[in-house]
């Protein structure tokens, strides 16, 4: 299907880029950070920073292949909140098979397996040379196969994971990485949920600290309602696909509140809206909103869009999330007719496996999240077991969750 892409080489102009930091700079200082050559690979250099992480490409020294490796940092610094996301994304990452959601190609060994002394981990990940929120930075040109492509791709990826039962949550251009053949891949798991394991919504004061992520998050996450699904992310791409068109993001609030105002004052304000949030309750009713309007004119906010991506929008940013379309429905849309061929969609993009919910268990103690990391750790790693009985005098004496410590021979695999 890239073939029908004519110039997909070009999304590589942006994404050329030194092979390594330069000597005496602040890159090269955190590439000598990421300890990782003593279990075969070799930093490159710095290619992305996050409030979880830093991002470098490497090479895995015994086969030549260039990797990506994530570097997840005070996994247990504040309980297990962060130790509990970094366990989440490994966790989702071997259980998709999508060419479209980036994979999980070893988890390497930290330094030390006390809770209280594991201060990083490493995650390495299929080598991407970009991702969205570069492409829309950059001066490479976008027409209207390009943004169907990458649509499609993402809307593929959407279908397998929630027919997993999963959602992203955290659906962003930068979380959406590509290569310079306009292949796309979705990363970064860490907020993902499986559906029924009973989410809860961030209160209005702890959405403060999503400030990266807030100018994609559906108007239901801003309001505080106590559930929500699927339709989460299916906002998240209307915004980024108006985003890949026009260069600039749509709703683009500095605080989360602000967020949550520059949507009502674009929608205006429905009959049925939950303020069951206080927070959020006082803020909207200190406000003069406009009523409800029932139709959009999305071609003034996409100006220059073809019809067919306009009306496609339309249907993905609707205040109603009953009302969205879902990932299926939307690549049926005739913005993605070009592509779309339903007997591959059938084949790949629906999930086998589903997301296993007594997982969750199992991530409530820093203890009990300690023996996940390593089961995760054996799955790619075999031989650590001898070396961790022999090295860790906590592990002789400690009991391994039975339901987080078994795992199949059949399932190891080799690192790369």
């Amino acid at each position: 299907m890239s073939a029908r892409v004519s110039k997909g080489n070009r999304i590589s102009e942006m994404a050329t880029a030194r092979e390594e930091p330069e000597a005496g700079s602040s890159e090269l200082l955190l590439v000598k950070e990421f300890d990782v050559s003593a279990q075969g690979y070799r930093v490159r250099r710095i290619v992305g920073h996050g409030s979880f992480g830093t991002v470098a490409s490497a090479v895995h020294e015994p086969t030549e292949k260039k990797v990506a490796i994530k570097k997840l940092t005070g996994i247990f610094d504040h309980g297990v909140r962060d130790s509990r996301r970094a366990v989440r994304e490994i966790h989702f990452l071997k259980l998709f098979d999508h060419v479209n959601i980036i994979k999980l190609l070893d988890v390497l060994e930290p330094p030390s397996w006390d809770p209280d002394e594991m201060r990083e981990l490493y995650l390495v990940l299929e080598y991407m040379q970009s991702d969205l929120a570069r492409v829309c930075r950059s001066t490479t040109t976008l027409g209207k196969d390009h943004v169907g492509y990458i649509g499609y791709q993402i809307l593929c990826g959407l279908q397998y994971m929630h027919s997993a039962n999963v959602f992203h949550r955290d659906l962003k251009p930068s979380n959406i990485l590509v290569n310079s053949s306009c292949k796309i891949k979705i990363a970064d798991f860490g907020l993902a949920r499986g559906l029924h394991e009973g989410v809860e919504t961030p209160s209005a004061e702890q959405l403060t600290e999503y400030v990266v992520t807030r100018w994609y998050r559906a108007p239901e996450i801003l309001l505080c309602h106590k559930t929500y699904d699927y339709a989460v992310d299916m906002w998240s791409l209307g915004c980024i696909l108006v985003e890949l068109f026009t260069r600039k993001a749509l709703f683009k609030g500095s605080n989360h509140l602000e967020q949550l105002d520059l949507i009502l004052n674009t929608f205006g304000i429905p009959e049925s809206i939950d303020l069951s949030d206080p927070d959020v309750k006082a803020f909207v009713t200190s406000r003069a909103y406009p009523p409800e309007k029932k139709c959009l004119d999305w071609s003034m906010y996409i100006p220059g869009a073809p019809e067919e991506l306009v009306d496609l929008v339309s249907k993905l940013l609707v205040f109603d999330p009953s009302a969205r379309l879902t990932a299926s429905e939307a690549l049926r849309h005739p913005f993605f007719k070009k592509f779309y061929v339903e007997s591959f969609v059938r084949q790949t993009s629906i999930a086998i496996t589903k997301f296993d919910y007594e997982f969750e268990k199992l991530t409530r103690t820093k203890d009990s999240i300690a023996d996940l990391i390593f089961r995760e750790v054996l799955y790619f790693r075999p031989g650590v077991l001898q070396e961790k009985f022999k090295t860790e005098k906590r592990l002789k004496k400690k009991k391994f969750h039975r339901r987080a410590f078994t795992f199949s021979e059949g399932r190891r695999r080799s690192i790369i």
